[in-house]
């Protein structure tokens, strides 16, 4: 399946790309490579074979494409014409590697809501819930 990342070099979407080519998945993003720490990620997922960086004044066709240059929000997912805003309650100590875990998933799902709050307090609300690893 092919997945496109609006501002792929955003610290979460660097790691969403990250899990969707380890799902096989062919990722295309675009994003402005204007600062040290976007290059780096440039560096080391740009060797990848399944991602490839485009044009932004090109129009591409895809059925899954996640935006992090959305204001007001931590991304937007878009599955053929439906899209899903997604919104980050910074009031928990969440991991970004938790956080684009959960939206590598977000293909798996039939339906979802015009906006989930990750940590929210909304009636769309997902929490995550962290593992005590101390036994």
């Amino acid at each position: 399946m092919k997945v496109f990342i609006n501002g792929c070099f955003h610290k979460i979407a660097y790691l969403l790309i990250q899990k969707l080519v380890d799902q096989d998945f062919e990722v295309y993003g675009y994003d402005d490579v204007e600062d040290e720490e976007k290059m780096d990620r440039y560096a080391m997922i740009g060797r990848h074979a399944s991602f490839h960086l485009k044009e932004k004044e090109k129009q591409y066709d895809f059925n899954n494409i996640y935006d992090f240059t959305t204001e007001n929000e931590l991304c937007t997912y878009q599955e053929n014409s439906i899209q899903t805003k997604i919104y980050l309650d910074q009031r928990e100590d969440l991991l970004p590697e938790e956080v684009a875990d959960w939206l590598a998933s977000l293909q798996h799902f039939s339906t979802l809501p015009k906006a989930i709050y990750i940590n929210g307090e909304e009636d769309e609300s997902i929490h995550f819930i962290k593992k005590n690893v101390n036994f």
